[in-house]
């Protein structure tokens, strides 16, 4: 049975770059009321904020006023993070802590997900790097954030709607490199699983988990070896489907991932703890001489 969502009344953020400024970007999408307040001068890291974001200038320049005027506006503040709170989310569950208001933070690197719904963000950002030479908006030649990058995800993901597919994106030339269009030329057969809220989702994504673990079961007989690189759910979601007699190769630059695997029910992984892109080299020199 579906239930119906409520929408917020009204988003408050303060404009700054990355999650502040998607915040406002899918208000004016989505029709939503917005405002909120930014330092004087509409002051942010990436230049002068724009005025199509009806944002109120505190009397200070100081982005720590900025934080604690949007609190306590707000009905209820929602944090997004990876890691521990440092500097300006930190600021803003102290002073929601200290004003007794609402406050919900979310680690998007802790938070467990369903391991059936990790397969889309692949995709999505493989695409992205094809298409726009960037991953969530930042440059992967630079490291460096690019004007509206934050909106890049997104972009991506509907010129493969406005297509049709991920299969045409690349017939089209749309999609001009990356895993997905090795995926499709060669073929690699490959299971995108996902909700809604997944990145898009893009077309093809499987968005009942029941029928997104039964599509992956259906590649697994006849696999003698398995080798999961650099992502954590990822690998976690694949593993968990492996019978144990399986040869099992985590790649991971950070150990963790690798012991995370094994704790989570893949007892036969074996760990590599090292640079996947280099990993992916030798291991491809090593099969051409073999």
């Amino acid at each position: 049975m579906h239930s119906a969502r409520r929408r917020p009344r009204r988003i408050i953020s303060g404009g700054q770059t990355g999650v502040d400024r998607a915040a406002l970007d899918a208000a004016l999408s989505l029709g939503i009321e917005h405002g909120g307040w930014c330092p004087r001068g509409r002051r942010a890291e990436d230049g002068r904020i724009a005025s199509r974001y009806r944002l109120r200038e505190t009397q200070s320049s100081r982005y720590h006023v900025r934080t604690r005027a949007n609190v306590l506006d707000a009905d209820g503040t929602l944090i997004l993070t990876r890691g521990p709170l440092t500097g300006g989310t930190g600021l803003t569950q102290r002073v929601a802590f200290e004003q007794a208001r609402p406050c919900l933070v979310v680690d998007l690197d802790a938070e467990p997900l369903d391991p059936a719904a990790v397969h889309v963000w692949l995709a999505a950002h493989d695409i992205e790097a094809a298409m726009l030479g960037t991953s969530l908006g930042v440059d992967l030649g630079r490291g460096r954030s690019v004007p509206h990058g934050h909106t890049h995800h997104l972009r991506a993901i509907n010129r493969v709607r406005r297509v049709g597919s991920i299969e045409e994106s690349v017939r089209s030339g749309l999609i001009s490199s990356g895993i997905m269009r090795a995926c499709v030329l060669k073929p690699i057969p490959y299971v995108l699983c996902g909700s809604i809220r997944d990145d898009g989702p893009l077309p093809g994504v499987i968005t009942d988990n029941v029928e997104g673990q039964d599509a992956m079961r259906r590649h697994v007989p006849g696999v003698g070896v398995a080798i999961l690189c650099a992502t954590t759910l990822h690998s976690v979601a694949t593993g968990n489907i492996l019978p144990a007699t399986v040869k099992t190769f985590c790649v991971d630059s950070d150990a963790d991932t690798v012991i995370k695997l094994t704790d989570r029910g893949t007892h036969q992984a074996v760990g590599i703890v090292t640079d996947v892109e280099f990993f992916l080299k030798e291991l491809a020199r090593q099969l051409s001489l073999a």
